[in-house]
Protein backbone atom coordinates (compact mmCIF):
# COMPACT_ATOMS: atom_id res chain seq x y z
CA UNK A 1 0.00 0.00 0.00
CA UNK A 2 1.15 3.29 -0.70
CA UNK A 3 1.88 5.97 1.87
CA UNK A 4 -0.86 8.51 1.72
CA UNK A 5 -0.45 12.05 1.54
CA UNK A 6 0.85 13.73 4.89
CA UNK A 7 0.83 17.18 6.82
CA UNK A 8 4.28 17.99 8.56
CA UNK A 9 1.59 19.07 11.04
CA UNK A 10 0.56 15.43 11.51
CA UNK A 11 4.21 14.01 11.81
CA UNK A 12 5.09 16.73 14.19
CA UNK A 13 1.96 15.26 16.25
CA UNK A 14 3.70 11.69 15.76
CA UNK A 15 6.72 12.71 16.85
CA UNK A 16 5.51 14.06 20.18
CA UNK A 17 3.44 11.10 20.57
CA UNK A 18 6.25 8.51 20.38
CA UNK A 19 8.91 10.36 21.92
CA UNK A 20 8.15 8.71 26.00
CA UNK A 21 8.12 5.45 23.57
CA UNK A 22 11.35 6.33 21.89
CA UNK A 23 13.75 3.67 24.27
CA UNK A 24 11.24 1.06 24.14
CA UNK A 25 11.04 1.39 20.40
CA UNK A 26 14.70 1.55 19.80
CA UNK A 27 15.04 -1.57 21.34
CA UNK A 28 12.46 -3.76 19.59
CA UNK A 29 11.62 -5.03 15.52
CA UNK A 30 10.73 -1.27 15.22
CA UNK A 31 14.61 0.14 15.07
CA UNK A 32 15.24 1.46 11.72
CA UNK A 33 18.36 -0.18 9.92
CA UNK A 34 19.91 2.56 8.02
CA UNK A 35 18.61 5.88 8.31
CA UNK A 36 16.47 7.95 11.52
CA UNK A 37 14.34 10.70 11.57
CA UNK A 38 16.24 13.42 13.64
CA UNK A 39 14.12 15.88 15.64
CA UNK A 40 14.59 18.24 18.46
CA UNK A 41 17.74 15.58 18.67
CA UNK A 42 16.36 12.39 19.16
CA UNK A 43 16.70 9.88 16.77
CA UNK A 44 13.27 7.91 15.22
CA UNK A 45 12.84 4.80 13.28
CA UNK A 46 10.81 6.66 9.99
CA UNK A 47 8.67 3.82 9.20
CA UNK A 48 7.38 3.71 12.74
CA UNK A 49 6.79 7.78 12.36
CA UNK A 50 5.18 7.26 9.37
CA UNK A 51 2.06 4.91 10.36
CA UNK A 52 1.73 6.91 13.13
CA UNK A 53 1.47 10.00 11.84
CA UNK A 54 -1.03 8.02 8.82
CA UNK A 55 -2.97 6.90 12.26
CA UNK A 56 -3.52 10.36 13.02
CA UNK A 57 -3.76 12.14 9.31
CA UNK A 58 -6.12 9.05 8.30
CA UNK A 59 -7.72 6.76 10.88
CA UNK A 60 -5.83 4.25 9.09
CA UNK A 61 -3.35 1.91 10.46
CA UNK A 62 -0.63 0.88 8.16
CA UNK A 63 1.64 -1.95 9.33
CA UNK A 64 5.36 -0.77 8.63
CA UNK A 65 5.46 -4.03 6.45
CA UNK A 66 3.13 -2.71 3.84
CA UNK A 67 5.53 0.27 2.43
CA UNK A 68 9.48 0.84 1.93
CA UNK A 69 11.69 2.99 4.30
CA UNK A 70 13.76 4.01 1.13
CA UNK A 71 14.75 7.41 -0.20
CA UNK A 72 12.79 6.82 -3.09
CA UNK A 73 9.38 9.15 -4.46
CA UNK A 74 6.67 8.05 -2.20
CA UNK A 75 8.71 5.46 0.46
CA UNK A 76 9.10 6.78 3.75
CA UNK A 77 12.26 8.60 4.06
CA UNK A 78 11.19 10.96 1.22
CA UNK A 79 7.71 11.55 2.00
CA UNK A 80 9.03 12.58 5.62
CA UNK A 81 11.99 14.85 3.87
CA UNK A 82 9.67 16.20 1.40
CA UNK A 83 7.67 17.52 4.35
CA UNK A 84 10.79 19.22 5.88
CA UNK A 85 12.07 16.34 8.02
CA UNK A 86 15.87 15.37 8.17
CA UNK A 87 16.57 12.19 7.52
CA UNK A 88 20.50 10.88 8.87
CA UNK A 89 22.01 7.98 8.34
CA UNK A 90 22.24 5.43 10.93
CA UNK A 91 25.63 5.93 13.47
CA UNK A 92 28.53 3.98 12.65
CA UNK A 93 29.73 2.25 15.30
CA UNK A 94 33.66 2.94 15.94
CA UNK A 95 36.21 0.23 15.86
CA UNK A 96 38.12 0.01 18.73
CA UNK A 97 41.65 -0.50 18.12
CA UNK A 98 44.07 -2.25 20.71
CA UNK A 99 46.28 0.03 22.82
CA UNK A 100 49.27 -1.10 22.00
CA UNK A 101 49.01 0.15 18.40
CA UNK A 102 49.28 3.38 19.79
CA UNK A 103 51.98 2.92 21.90
CA UNK A 104 54.13 2.29 18.60
CA UNK A 105 53.92 6.01 17.61
CA UNK A 106 56.17 9.17 19.30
Amino acid sequence: MAIPQLKASSIEKALAELLPRLPELRLSVHESRKYDLLWRGNRFPPKVVIRQAVQIEHGIDLPESEFSGGKQTGQANAVLEACGFLIVPKAVDSVRLALELFGRYP
